[in-house]
């Protein structure tokens, strides 16, 4: 049994740069512990979380709690690569994203996530929302919102809760306030 405290002073994996990463490591027989982890994102925001990791065979699973608050969401979602999203590209959207989830998963042998295998819940709330140019909206608004500035949507409101399977996200709650369209989906 080993256990390390650890403090660094920047930490970059893929896009993704954080600073005073602070964690505490236990690694047992059959598994790793990472407990109180914190960081501060690139974009101002405070990451708290913890893991588990289970080595067996080629594999290894995962379960993860994770928690930022006020992180900017062009910076977040540039960090990994906009999750495969291209109908937006990360500097079509500015706020300010607060996020909590619990995910589980597997890593195959090249320590590559197994999208398949994710599960968990996400709750996020975007504050001081803007999305630009994001063409969907502004084909459609032409006729659907033809006195609204589709160009510059500005949120006043910006929430949801989700659960993901896998590469499919189950929508719970969303709800959406904005100078174009107001809505709620439950």
């Amino acid at each position: 049994k080993v256990n390390l405290d650890l403090l660094v002073d920047k930490l970059s994996y893929n896009k993704m740069i954080g600073n005073n990463f602070k964690v505490n490591v236990l690694l047992t027989n059959s598994s790793l512990y990472v407990k109180n982890g914190s960081m501060r994102g690139s974009g101002g925001s405070a990451i708290n979380f913890d893991a588990q990791l289970i080595p067996k065979q080629q594999l290894v699973f995962f379960k993860s709690n994770i928690i930022i608050k006020e992180g900017e969401i062009s910076k977040f979602l540039a960090s990994f690569n906009n999750f495969g999203v291209e109908s937006f590209s990360p500097e079509n959207i500015k706020g300010k994203l607060s996020l909590t989830s619990s995910v589980a998963g597997t890593l195959n042998s090249n320590k590559d996530l197994i999208k398949s295998s994710v599960v968990g819940d996400l709750k996020f709330y975007i504050e001081k929302g803007i999305l630009t140019d994001f063409e969907p909206i502004q084909k459609i608004g032409k006729t659907v919102f033809p006195n609204r500035d589709v160009n510059h949507i500005t949120f006043s409101d910006l929430h949801g809760l989700a659960t993901i399977k896998g590469d499919r996200v189950l929508v719970k709650e969303f709800k959406i306030t904005s100078n174009v369209l107001n809505m709620d989906v439950n």
